[in-house]
């Protein structure tokens, strides 16, 4: 009960706090998506969804493949991830204790995002996680990608929605379609 309270305010805090400082320029989404050297591509933190996902990581490797890319995962996930899921990319594993009781990252979890200079992030949570909103929000990626939430709208500059009834798996694949379009439409415009 506690947790869920102090997980609640610091994400209302965040939320004021976000809006306050806001003063983004527009964000060329084409350009951003085809351009992105570094990509941070956060997996869900709920097990059902990261075992969707993870069905999905080959082709988020190939789509970005002109991207360094960087998965986020759970300490615990990481036995979920076997050799195909790891190769070409980097992956950065969060235990509990780099989560604070407000369920936002530690001090060195914040510096090290900090420090590898993102260009996209992507968060795969299909419901609001504050952890990931939260690294994605600082990681100074240009362009930030979620499935569309209204909790997330001050941390993300871009949403994609999916319709309701879907099942998170048509919603993975609509997301991932759109990223698809949106990357050969900037490289057939720069030909």
């Amino acid at each position: 009960m506690a947790y869920n309270f102090l997980y609640s305010l610091s994400s209302q805090y965040l939320k004021l706090v976000s809006k306050l400082n806001s003063s983004e320029e527009p964000v060329d989404v084409f350009s951003s998506l085809a351009q992105a050297k570094h990509t941070l591509i956060c997996l869900p933190d709920k097990l059902e969804d990261f075992g969707i996902a993870r069905n999905f990581t080959p082709t988020l490797r190939d789509k970005f493949s002109h991207s360094k890319i960087t998965f986020l995962v759970k300490q615990n996930y990481l036995n979920l991830l076997n050799k195909v899921d790891r190769e070409n990319c980097y992956i950065l594993s969060l235990n509990p204790e780099d989560i604070t009781r407000f369920g936002l990252p530690m001090k060195q979890v914040i510096a090290t995002i900090k420090k590898m200079n993102f260009d996209l992030a992507i968060d795969l949570n299909y419901e609001f996680n504050l952890t990931s909103t939260y690294i994605c929000f600082i990681s100074g990626a240009n362009l930030r990608i979620c499935l569309e939430n209204k909790n997330r709208d001050p941390f993300f500059n871009f949403q994609v929605r999916t319709r309701l009834e879907d099942s998170i798996e048509s919603k993975f694949r609509s997301f991932i379609k759109y990223f698809t379009i949106s990357i050969q439409s900037n490289t057939n415009k720069s030909l």
